[in-house]
């Protein structure tokens, strides 16, 4: 579709553009096709049954994201094992 937008105003290469979606127009319908076979039909309950299937993380987890953004209360000191 980019090649047609692109050459809207010169008739010479539309007519190319054209005619080379007439010859892989077998090509573009078979893709077409797997499109439509991969889309999810409207009221498919995917996101629902996704969530259904992974549990919410432990709540100490979800703050953990939060907290990592934060900085630290002395930012000059260095933590060392024991």
């Amino acid at each position: 579709m980019r090649l047609l937008l692109d050459v809207l105003d010169d008739q010479a290469a539309l007519a190319e553009v054209l005619e080379s979606f007439r010859a892989d127009r077998a090509g573009i319908e078979a893709n077409m096709v797997a499109v439509a076979d991969l889309m999810r039909p409207p009221g498919d309950p995917f996101h629902e049954r996704l969530v259904a299937a992974y549990p919410s993380p432990p709540v100490p987890l979800q703050a953990l994201p939060r907290s990592a953004d934060k900085p630290s209360a002395e930012p000059d000191a260095v933590t060392t094992g024991p």
